[in-house]
């Protein structure tokens, strides 16, 4: 596993590109708010909702997800897990070009083929180990959090770059690189579930001593794990 941190990145490859944040919920509004006050340029899509109102509220020009998407260079896709195949289908794929870059915070629906992005767009994961609210607090503390960072498709040959740059903008302070594909990163997930609970530190042991037999890095196994059980402590 390798770290990267600030001096790793630079914003300029986002600079003159529309960045598209679809969803305003637990992760978007977060990012929305990080990436504009690191100088890009943001549009919010979302539904005609009381989050689209919010959106607006704090400034943003607020679109459908429609609107959004052909408006924009780099589309942060930040709905729920559940919505998005519904999303996807309705008020993304089709208005979709070559060039664009998709951006994920959760590789659920293209780890598992529900979601299959297009050739020609590259597609990223930039996945904050933290709940969505805090990567705001972070943001604006200066302090950041961490995130993994993977790059699932580069047709473009600057999916790296944006990588980079999604991930300076947007909060985190280091990042753990995945260079895997995002299937792997369901492995991650599956460990925190399986480490939380009752007796969540021996899980998290035991967690951390198979993953890395299908080839998941001991160290991203276990950070997996205790970043799990710190959210749980922090919600009592």
């Amino acid at each position: 596993m390798k770290l990267y941190r600030d001096a790793d990145a630079t914003l300029d490859h986002l600079h003159g590109k529309v960045v598209a944040i679809l969803g305003y919920g637990n992760q978007g509004r977060s990012w929305a708010l990080n990436l504009r006050d690191s100088g890009l340029e943001v549009v919010v899509g979302n539904r005609e909702d009381s989050y689209l109102v919010r959106a607006r509220d704090d400034g943003f020009r607020a679109l459908s997800i429609e609107g959004a998407t052909r408006e924009a260079d780099v589309l942060a896709i930040l709905t729920t897990d559940e919505s998005q195949p519904t999303v996807w289908e309705e008020s993304i794929v089709s208005l979709l070009r070559p060039g664009h870059t998709l951006v994920w915070a959760s590789g659920y629906n293209v780890g598992y083929g529900i979601i299959e992005p297009p050739d020609g767009v590259d597609v990223v994961m930039v996945a904050p180990r933290t709940a969505g609210s805090e990567v705001r607090v972070l943001f604006e503390r200066g302090v950041g959090h961490l995130a993994a960072a993977g790059v699932h498709r580069d047709c473009s040959g600057k999916a790296w770059r944006t990588r980079y740059a999604s991930l300076l903008g947007s909060g985190p302070r280091v990042a753990e690189s995945m260079n895997r594909r995002f299937e792997r990163k369901l492995n991650s997930i599956s460990s925190q579930s399986r480490s939380s609970g009752p007796g969540s530190t021996r899980g998290s042991s035991n967690a951390s001593s198979w993953l890395p037999t299908p080839g998941f890095p001991l160290s991203s196994s276990y950070l997996s794990c205790t970043r799990r059980e710190k959210l749980l402590t922090s919600f009592g």
